[in-house]
């Protein structure tokens, strides 16, 4: 017998002038660009929003971008931050573009990898993955606790595909989930499975 759904939304923060400039962003705290200049990305996510439920929990990072991005999306709506949902340490990359690491023979290891060595003097794959995995969860079990039926999380892309990686209901790669900034995804998860810790699954993802 399934139980009580929760309506879950994942969306990514807008831009800043490091995801303009082609940047590794993880600890950097940056706030967003001008508003102004990322209208047509609000104005479709507003609109898709205005299809789906209201949440009665709003959750984002504790960086600038993500909290400025929730302030955008949902004005009305109070903000709780969960830290371990914050963007990979890059380390060595932090900050940098492509171009800055052409020289960089850590960085050519890196893709090599295809991105899963660790980042150099930064955090591993599965140390971020365990991260975003236990915040995720805290956060939803607070959110069954307290008898929430949908749940946004405005975090970073990384985090996204940590989780989505993690908890989808079909098999997949991390970088299956890779979102343009403003961009998120829509799905929900059934309480009794999460809280009998049966199947933590995220089912019927979609694109918002």
């Amino acid at each position: 017998m399934t139980g009580e759904k929760m309506e879950i939304y994942l969306i990514r923060h807008l831009k800043t002038k490091g995801n303009v400039e082609h940047r590794y962003i993880g600890t950097t705290d940056e706030s967003l660009i001008k508003k102004e200049t990322q209208l047509a990305t609000i104005e479709q996510m507003q609109n898709e929003l205005k299809k789906c439920q209201l949440p009665d929990m709003l959750i984002s990072s504790p960086l600038k971008r993500c909290v400025e991005t929730a302030k955008i999306y949902f004005p009305d709506i109070a903000l709780q931050l969960q830290p371990k949902l914050k963007e990979s340490d890059f380390g060595l990359f932090e900050n940098k573009n492509h171009e800055e690491l052409q020289a960089f023979p850590e960085y050519q290891a890196w893709l090599e990898s295809n991105g899963t060595l660790p980042f150099p003097k930064g955090e591993s794959r599965e140390s971020f993955l365990k991260r975003c995995r236990d915040g995720f969860e805290e956060s939803i079990f607070q959110a069954i606790k307290q008898h929430k039926k949908c749940v946004c999380f405005v975090i970073h892309g990384g985090s996204i595909m940590a989780v989505l990686s993690q908890f989808s209901e079909q098999a997949s790669e991390f970088y299956d989930w890779l979102l343009k900034n403003g961009e998120g995804y829509q799905m929900y998860l059934d309480e009794k499975e999460w809280k009998e810790g049966q199947k933590k699954v995220l089912r019927g993802i979609k694109k918002l």
